[in-house]
């Protein structure tokens, strides 16, 4: 009598199997697509998609592979041969030393001898304005290019226009419904472009207090904005993962480049405007042709590439000075590929904290602390030069003036007072 159930019960058993089956396939076709970078931002891509994809990707780390062990292997070859030139040398004959002619000993340095090279005159920076207007954090500082101008932007949803050499609040700027994360000026303009957890990016004169555009396009979060030093454009970077070409003249997105794994923390241009510098938390900087909308190169460390929160390009846009989650700022030759100094003593493993360069009163970065204090270090040297201490919470966004001895400091929420600080020199 049972038989009659038997089809049944196996087209049950059958049915749950290929349920799994297709569940596990589908968890794998999904972990797969994470991991191939040109596929892992799309919406929506076929098997055969993310099949063809990851052989290409899988292909081009057995090249990566095969050019790295080249490397090694070219270096090993040098390594046997310098060995053999050593000891080669040892094993030549020694030849007998001359007695030395007594000489004259060279004078000793008095004590107004020039210092070693690297060395300048520590810097002097005293708290020169306290500027009031906000109510939460401070997220972002940023001097106007030519330096008559401030603006700070805050998690409280406003932006304030300062003048910065009297202090005066000039205009308050309200439209965005979330707080503001970043903003920046546009090419040599009274204009202004910020960027808010609500998702959109808008267009400013400073000189009004409503916004002139505003524009969507980002799927969450907005984080960070900089502005193409030739033209009407702006990048933007975001949670969604994706970095964003904007030409605000006509209001248009025209460009979307993929790339990252995590959230996008910072993008940044030389005044060259030759290539764009993008980082994220999953620990990678990436260098971009805007042109071709292709990553040229990436700048990874030889430690466990810890998370990379602010990046920012020198003034002769050779160096690209790089802040991270372990409490470290790099200074990298680009165009080498090569981390070339290290500036630690400041504490920096939860917040995104902006570092700089300041090149008025002398040549040294610039960052913000977990410990409520910035931070200046010899950009040669690498010691710490001074430590300005007055605000009390971390101090994530600072920005130095490009032609005055001027360097603005915000914090987070417990201190939303914006410091200006001014150089005085030392008798």
């Amino acid at each position: 009598p049972a038989a009659p159930h038997e089809p049944a019960g196996s087209r049950a058993r059958h049915n749950s199997l290929e349920r799994e089956r297709r569940e596990k396939l589908a968890g794998a076709m999904a972990r797969l697509r994470g991991l191939v970078p040109s596929v892992a931002w799309q919406d929506s891509c076929t098997k055969q998609r993310v099949v063809d994809a990851a052989a290409e990707y899988i292909q081009r780390l057995r090249d990566d592979l095969a050019q790295a062990q080249s490397a090694v292997d070219s270096f090993a070859a040098s390594r046997g041969a310098l060995a053999a030139a050593a000891a080669a040398a040892a094993a030549a004959p020694k030849k007998r030393k001359r007695k030395a002619t007594p000489t004259t000993a060279p004078p000793q340095q008095p004590s107004g001898a020039p210092h070693p090279a690297g060395y300048q005159v520590p810097p002097n920076y005293v708290i020169h304005r306290k500027l009031q207007g906000h109510k939460r954090s401070v997220s972002c500082v940023r001097f106007s290019n030519d330096g008559e101008k401030l603006v700070t932007a805050s998690a409280d949803k406003t932006l304030i226009v300062w003048n910065a050499n009297g202090g005066k609040k000039d205009t308050v700027l309200e439209g965005h419904t979330r707080g503001i994360n970043d903003v920046c000026w546009l090419n040599m303009s009274s204009k202004l472009c910020s960027v808010s957890d609500d998702s959109t990016l808008k267009i400013w004169n400073s000189n009004k207090a409503s916004p002139m555009l505003s524009l969507s396009g980002h799927e969450s979060e907005v984080f960070c904005v900089c502005s193409h030093p030739l033209a009407q454009q702006v990048i933007t970077g975001g949670n969604d993962k994706s970095v964003r070409l904007w030409d605000v003249s006509v209001g248009k997105e025209l460009l979307k480049l993929p790339g990252h794994s995590f959230l996008i923390t910072s993008v940044a241009m030389p005044v060259d405007g030759s290539l764009l510098a993008t980082s994220s938390l999953d620990g990678l900087v990436r260098l971009w042709d805007l042109r071709s909308g292709q990553c040229t190169r990436g700048l990874v460390g030889d430690d466990c590439n810890p998370a990379v929160t602010t990046l920012q390009f020198s003034p002769n846009g050779k160096f690209l000075l790089v802040s991270t989650l372990d409490s470290t700022v790099r200074l990298w030759d680009h165009m080498q590929a090569k981390c070339i100094k290290k500036y630690e003593g400041h504490t920096n493993r939860n917040f995104c904290i902006t570092s700089t360069f300041s090149t008025t009163s002398g040549k040294w970065v610039v960052s913000g602390s977990e410990d409520n204090k910035a931070y200046l270090w010899n950009l040669q040297t690498r010691e710490v030069v001074q430590t300005l201490e007055d605000h009390k919470d971390a101090v994530i966004t600072l920005a130095c003036h490009q032609t005055q001895d001027l360097i603005a400091t915000g914090c987070l929420s417990k201190d939303p007072v914006v410091r200006l600080w001014k150089h005085k020199p030392r008798r």
